[in-house]
């Protein structure tokens, strides 16, 4: 038997093609066309500049279309007079696809996705919209033997959208496969690459460390609002000596972006983890810096260019989400770019004093 997700494009494929499905008034309703990314021309995607999302975009084409090729085409070959496959193309497989991973749902027990007619017209809200507590769950999905139960925690008065939750999501989630995004997502996150120029080659002391910590060496995830610890861990480590990770431990990588609390440190140690946690901290502000710079354009220029078109729309709809989302993610390094100089510039304020109070006259 195929896999579950393999069965559901297959049927998905099959029943849009069939007039006297049972199914055939669902079918009507369903977008024929979508405006996700992955169906962006070239010159659309070029909109998007530097973003990360392109590899996400580009790695998507590569998987359909080995999937395609190589997986589901032998099978309709294999059934000529079901599955002829002049009419089950790698378009209606695409659109196929764009069905399934937009509108379905996981079954909680076995992770099954499961498309379900009615259910799947409904809009899903987000946590930053509501005006509620941001901690209220509006919704619960129940797949039972008999049917599919959503239950709502919240009134709804006649004439009302009802809605149910996406859960959190980054931008590029809620854009590759809804083909929107918000502004203010807290749940975004962007991936920081360090510059090889701030990391040496690695010592077996320092590989073994990353290793039992399971630390990434240059390509960090960081949500949004959050202190990226993995990081200031993984580069501690990394621009540390051998020398100083044996006097050391591993007490200054694990310990919070402050001072280490030593109870007896001469001041050359103390200066020396100094030196380090500034390289630390330099080296995000700068991948930061070198990141952004790989845009054509600055935070402000896209800015005005949002501004102008709230004011008199020139932009087309894809021009103006592929404005938005390189902002976002821009904005989004900058933002890490502010807080590690401002916990830069507190920690050498503190290790200064350390130093000077602990200095013989």
């Amino acid at each position: 038997n195929p896999p579950d997700s393999l069965a559901i494009l297959l049927l998905l494929m099959f029943e849009s093609l069939n007039s006297d499905s049972k199914w055939a008034p669902y079918f009507r309703i369903l977008p024929k066309n979508f405006s996700t990314p992955i169906f962006w021309t070239e010159k659309e995607l070029r909109e998007l500049q530097s973003s990360q999302l392109l590899t996400q975009i580009n790695k998507a084409h590569f998987e359909h279309a080995k999937y395609y090729f190589g997986t589901l085409l032998p099978i309709l070959k294999s059934h000529p007079s079901t599955f002829p496959t002049e009419m089950f193309s790698y378009d209606l497989y695409m659109w196929a696809s764009s069905i399934l991973w937009s509108r379905s749902f996981e079954e909680s027990e076995s992770s099954t996705e499961v498309v379900v007619p009615m259910a799947d017209m409904m809009n899903k809200e987000t946590i930053d919209e509501r005006e509620s507590d941001a901690d209220d769950i509006i919704s619960d999905v129940f797949l039972l033997k008999d049917c599919f139960r959503i239950v709502s925690y919240k009134c709804y008065s006649p004439g009302d959208q009802v809605f149910v939750e996406y859960g959190t999501k980054t931008n590029s989630e809620y854009l590759f496969n809804y083909g929107f995004f918000f502004d203010n997502n807290n749940g975004d996150e962007v991936t920081v690459e360090i510059q090889d120029k701030f990391l040496s080659d690695l010592s077996p002391t320092q590989k073994s460390l990353l290793k039992q910590y399971s630390l990434p060496s240059n390509s960090f995830i960081v949500n949004k609002g959050e202190v990226p610890y993995k990081m200031f861990q993984s580069l501690r480590i990394q621009l540390l000596t051998d020398d100083q990770l044996q006097t050391f431990g591993c007490e200054p990588a694990f310990s919070p972006p402050t001072i280490p609390n030593f109870e007896s440190i001469s001041n050359s140690a103390l200066a020396a983890l100094a030196i380090n946690e500034c390289r630390v901290f330099t080296s995000i502000i700068s991948s930061c810096a070198q990141m952004l710079s790989q845009y054509p354009t600055s935070i402000e220029e896209d800015e005005l260019q949002v501004h102008v078109d709230k004011q008199h729309p020139f932009l087309s709809w894809i021009q103006r989400t592929t404005v938005r989302y390189r902002l976002q993610e821009k904005k989004f390094l900058r933002e890490i770019q502010r807080k590690t100089n401002h916990l830069l510039h507190q920690l050498i304020n503190e290790y200064q004093l350390l130093l000077k109070t602990t200095l013989p006259e």
